[in-house]
């Protein structure tokens, strides 16, 4: 295949195959479907779609033939079938399946070759049983390869599957969190987790591998490890900030010698700490009182718990020890949420795909009642949204109780299955929404009347889904985190790099009383970079991402306090809600 070929095919489908000569020929779309016929060894680096690396032909069983001239004429094919690979694609910016949302396309010559979706002959699959010639969508194709893999506890990292199963048990971090990466590519994960990211790619070497595993059909994510900049920021902070506190391997688990908790967590712990009191005192307050006061404190109580406790829990970055962290992480059921359903939410799909039209829950979420991006279909009624956006953050609470039991239900939230979470994981989420309601509801009832107790749980959950609502939203949804939806990257920026990606669609707040009473949530870039450090170091952190930020000419956003930067926010919303749609490229779950 060459770039002319790969240039026509693709906006001309099956008509672009039969003029460019390749009739018949299979035309598959994935990177490693199949070798090179040159090299007879499938290709491990990606290229962009408008791409495709040239190779010699040659039938099936036979010697490979010579290199391909620029423009070598139609191919001559026999009743075997002739491979064309385009090894390295990226389905999800094919230019024409987005444009066509049908077949991309493959082609089987008069049955010679097995099934185009599996390796073996022995295809029961319904595209199997098709005459040859037709041609099928990526989504059917890849739905049919990982079918019978669903038994399997696998994982693909930069484009090799591994069995994950033999992990659970032995991941320093605890088994909860590397069940994160089953069924899914754990490139972005496991990149971005890690800040020895070398010892970490070696524990997964020592894996089994699935080498007849079908890895072209599983969505790419990310590869951070590929992004100078963040290279850069890491190698600062391993010399600057975790070397003097003899934490070069912060990320480790427990051992000999090693404290119970990361160093550096100190200040965090202590904010932890006083955040549970606080909770504990105004719950005390709570169903003595029962009233809209009461319920607004605890509300303040809970949103608390929920920055300064559970989020570093559940990234696993306040304790060596799992158990720790996992206790730490459950403190979301109490507040009312769900600590598994969170994790896939945030970590699978916020912190993997920030600001991603498509791909970040947290931009969609909210829509239509709320509109976050230009990418998104505009409304009538978004021109009012900076007035009544208010209103609909006090409901944050309510719409996690609906949408948590609705993710349980069917262990699965739009676009991200919950693939890896464990029976215990989802039995725990039940029965944190069980006690939820009782300590909201049922208890103070018991003691102060049913009225008093529902008007003091709408107080709480109405103030706890603001102040959460507020302080999550503002560092991401202000003009200079939303470039890319209306100008594409900025100027210096490149799309392909996560690094740059986590710099440019974040802003900071606030400086280091404010990361203690958020949990690190003002300074959201070096969260993003690092989040499995504890959130004490992010000041430091922020220092270095400045720095680097500068010597690149790149941009980096900041303001002094929480009332700046809420007026932005105001300003964007306000803009975003009249704005023109932008168009997006149409891009699978990953």
């Amino acid at each position: 295949v060459f770039e002319r070929c790969a240039r026509h095919i693709l906006p001309n489908g099956k008509k672009g195959v039969e003029e460019c000569g390749l009739n018949p020929v299979s035309v598959r779309l994935w990177r490693g479907m199949w070798p090179c016929p040159r090299t007879q060894r499938p290709s491990p680096l990606p290229v962009p779609v408008a791409r495709a690396r040239c190779a010699a032909s040659g039938n099936q069983g036979e010697a490979p033939g010579p290199a391909l001239s620029a423009d070598p004429g139609p191919f001559t094919a026999s009743r075997k079938t002739v491979t064309t690979p385009f090894e390295s694609l990226d389905l999800r910016r094919c230019p024409w399946a987005a444009a066509q949302q049908q077949h991309v396309s493959t082609r089987v010559d008069t049955g010679a070759a097995p099934c185009p979706g599996h390796a073996s002959t022995a295809c029961t699959s319904r595209h199997g049983k098709e005459p040859p010639g037709t041609l099928h969508s990526p989504a059917t194709l890849a739905a049919d390869a990982l079918r019978r893999w669903q038994g399997r506890q696998w994982t693909v990292y930069r484009g090799q599957a591994y069995d994950l199963a033999p992990w659970f048990g032995r991941h320093p971090g605890g088994g909860w969190l590397a069940r994160l990466a089953v069924h899914r590519d754990c490139t972005a994960l496991l990149e971005s987790n890690h800040v020895r990211v070398d010892r970490a790619a070696a524990a997964l070497e020592s894996l089994p591998r699935l080498p007849d595993f079908p890895a072209w059909a599983v969505p790419v994510t990310p590869r951070p490890l590929d992004s100078p900049f963040l290279s850069a920021v890491r190698a600062r902070v391993r010399r600057e900030v975790l070397q003097p506190l003899g934490a070069e391997a912060a990320g480790g688990g427990p051992g000999p010698g090693r404290s119970l908790f990361l160093p550096g967590a100190e200040e965090s712990l202590v904010a932890a700490g006083a955040a549970l009191l606080a909770a504990a005192g105004a719950y005390a307050w709570h169903c003595r009182a029962c009233s809209l006061a009461s319920g607004c404190l605890l509300g303040m109580a809970g949103a608390w718990v929920g920055t300064a406790v559970q989020h570093g829990g559940n990234h696993g970055s306040m304790s060596r020890r799992p158990g720790i962290n996992l206790a730490a992480g459950a403190a979301a059921d109490l507040i009312g949420g769900a600590s598994v359903a969170w994790r896939y939410h945030h970590q699978v799909s916020h912190h993997v795909h920030c600001n991603d039209a498509e791909l970040d829950e947290d931009v969609v979420s909210a829509y239509p009642l709320l509109r976050f991006d230009a990418r998104l279909p505009r409304r009538w009624f978004h021109a009012y949204q900076h007035i009544y956006m208010w209103g609909v953050f006090a409901l944050l609470q309510l719409a996690f109780q609906t949408g948590d039991v609705a993710t349980l239900l069917a262990r699965r939230m739009p676009g991200r299955p919950l693939a890896g979470a464990a029976a215990w994981e989802l039995a725990g989420a039940w029965a944190g929404k069980a006690l939820y309601w009782a300590l909201l509801l049922a208890i103070p009832a018991r003691l102060q009347g049913w009225g008093a107790a529902a008007a003091g749980a709408a107080a709480c959950m109405a103030v706890q889904g603001l102040t959460l609502a507020v302080l999550l939203g503002v560092s991401h949804n202000v003009a200079a985190t939303k470039r890319d939806s209306t100008q594409g990257a900025g100027a210096g920026e490149d799309a392909s790099d996560w690094g740059l990606r986590q710099l440019a669609t974040s802003a900071d707040w606030g400086g280091r009383r404010a990361c203690l009473l958020t949990g690190g949530l003002n300074l959201q870039v070096a969260h993003h970079l690092f989040p499995t450090l504890p959130s004490a170091l992010y000041p430091a952190i922020t220092a270095i991402v400045r720095e680097e930020a500068a010597a690149r000419g790149l941009p980096y956003v900041h303001w002094t306090s929480l009332p700046a930067i809420m007026a932005h926010l105001v300003a964007f919303m306000r803009e975003v809600g009249v704005a023109e749609q932008t168009p997006a490229p149409k891009r699978a779950p990953a």
